[in-house]
Order: structure tokens, then sequence, then C-alpha cells
């Protein structure tokens, strides 16, 4: 993108230039078909004209006379246009609407590349962009008592609509599941995000491939804490513990490791109890609960709580 934006500086500023140097040439030619009246400008009324002949030493002392077309130029340019002016006035409308155009042109694009460095870019082709962590929401002030569990929202991995366009939705649809899964828990808190969104810093951090997914469970962390949340994660936690945070208005995201699961995949517990876990999956398999003991079966151990920052 910054080479875009530098090849549209130049030409808008080649385009400029010379349409200035072709504006400026007509005005000097017009000015060489009157050498007598530059000549007249030359003399003044005290002159007298030079003798036709002089002695050799004055003409080795004399230095060359400029010729008269050259004089005629210059004098007659500071007569009309004044010292060091240049004749804007004749510079064709054509030539200052391009150069105007082109320079807004420059200017726009300069400053969606500055927008994406800091609170993200609106234009869809920057993949590395981040999305602004102060995105519209309805996040609760305090979250000591909020029960973010009772507010948490499937949304399908595989929608379209979840993605900025078609291109990124068929190389990420059907390995975005951690991506979905921050998603689907960040905005239990009152945010809006899509998955195009987590996506973004997700991957922008090489924290996630078309191909293998996830890469590493830290990656959960260090994305959301871009959004602003804190990440308890780990693999020390029993079973009852874990749904004993999701139970308590906390989601847990798991994740299912390819060695038990094929291809390996990340969801939300929502919570449980003796029999049954109760979850929340991006995937087209969409699992809403699953006996206790085949969820023993599937879960490597990991999981990761993600609350809001204190502001």
């Amino acid at each position: 993108m910054p080479v875009l934006v530098l090849v549209l500086f130049a030409v808008a500023l080649t385009v400029s230039l010379f349409g200035l140097y072709l504006s400026a040439r007509p005005s000097l030619r017009g000015r060489k078909r009157h050498p007598a009246a530059a000549e007249r400008l030359l003399r003044t009324p005290n002159t007298p004209r030079l003798r036709a002949r002089q002695s050799p030493i004055a003409t080795v002392a004399q230095p060359r006379r400029r010729s008269a077309s050259v004089l005629s130029l210059s004098v007659a340019s500071e007569r009309v246009y004044g010292p060091g002016s240049f004749p804007w006035r004749e510079i064709p409308w054509k030539i200052l609407l391009l150069g105007l155009v082109s320079l807004l042109i420059v200017i726009f694009l300069g400053s969606q590349l500055f927008l994406s460095r800091g609170v993200g870019f609106v234009l869809p082709y920057l993949w590395t962009a981040e999305p602004a962590a102060t995105m519209t929401s309805n996040a609760p002030a305090s979250t000591a008592h909020y029960d973010a569990t009772s507010h948490l929202v499937r949304i399908n991995q595989l929608d379209p609509a979840q993605y900025d366009s078609q291109a990124q939705y068929q190389i990420w649809a059907y390995s975005a599941c951690s991506a979905a899964a921050m998603t689907v828990v960040i905005n239990s808190y009152g945010y809006h995000y899509r998955i195009a969104d987590i996506l973004k810093v997700e991957s922008a951090l090489h924290e996630i491939t078309p191909d293998q997914g996830l890469l590493e469970e830290v990656g959960i962390a260090r994305t959301a804490a871009r959004f602003h949340f804190n990440t308890l994660w780990g693999h020390n936690l029993s079973l009852d513990q874990m749904l004993a945070i999701a139970n308590s208005g906390r989601p847990v995201i798991v994740s299912f490791p390819p060695d038990r699961f094929p291809g390996g995949h990340l969801l939300v517990v929502r919570g449980g109890n003796t029999s049954t876990v109760y979850l929340v999956d991006s995937s087209r398999l969409n699992y809403t609960s699953m006996a206790r003991s085949r969820f023993r079966q599937l879960w490597g151990g990991f999981y990761a709580v993600l609350t809001p920052q204190a502001s």
C-alpha cells in the first residue's frame, strides 16, 4: 500500500510540473515576436545609440552584448509580471483541475494509510490493519457481577457476512474457529465485532494460518489483549473448576486438539452440570451440548477465560 501511495504522488507531481512547463512556454514564445518593443524598453530617454564604429580598445574592453531576443524576454517578463513572479493566470484550467484532483487522491489515500496504522483501516485490502478496540459497545461499567454467559450469541463462521470479502471468506472460513470463539466471548460483554475484525488482528500477530488454524495457545491471549481483554489460560484446571467458572457468568474457550478431534477445533463452554456440558459452537456441527464423558474425551485440557481490562 505505501508503494501505491508513492506512485500516485509521483504521478500527480509529474503531471503538475509538466502542466506548468507547457503552460509557461506559449507566453514566452508570444513575446519573441516583438524584439523592437523590448529594445525600446531597454533604452532610456537619455541613453544615446551606440556608434556603429568603436575603437579596438573599446571593443576588447566592452563585454559581449546579450542578444536582443534574450534581453527582450527577461525585461518584458519583469515589466509585465514583476521580478520573480510566475504567470499563474495563463496556466490552462484543465492542468490546474487535473493537478488538484491528483492531489486530493493522494491526500485521501495517505490519510487512509495513517488511519490504518492507528485506529483501524476502512479500506478492505489492507489485511494487517487492526480494528479499533473502542468500537461502539454496550459493555458494562463493571464486570465483577456481570453474567456474560447469559449474553452469548452464536455466530456462524461459515457466514460470508462475517468476512470483509468473498476471497477472505474462502481463505479463512474453515480455519477461523479460534477467531470465532473470541468474537463470541468478546461480544458477550457488549461489543459488536465480526469474525473478520478479530481475524485481522490474529493474522497480523502471526497466530493463525489458513492451513493450520491457531498456531499456539498463547495466541488467544495475545489477540484478546489488542481488544483490551485479559486472559486467564492454561491447563491446570479440572473439568469441574472450568465448569464452575462458566456457570458463574464467565464463558470459557476450550480446544479439542487434532489428536482427539479431526483437524482440531475451538469452541465456547457456557456452563454444565454432572452430566452435560453446554456449548456455543461456530462450526457447521453447531454443538449446543455434549455428554460430560464425551466432552472429557475430546477436551485437551486447554482453557481461556477472557475478561475486560479495568478502565
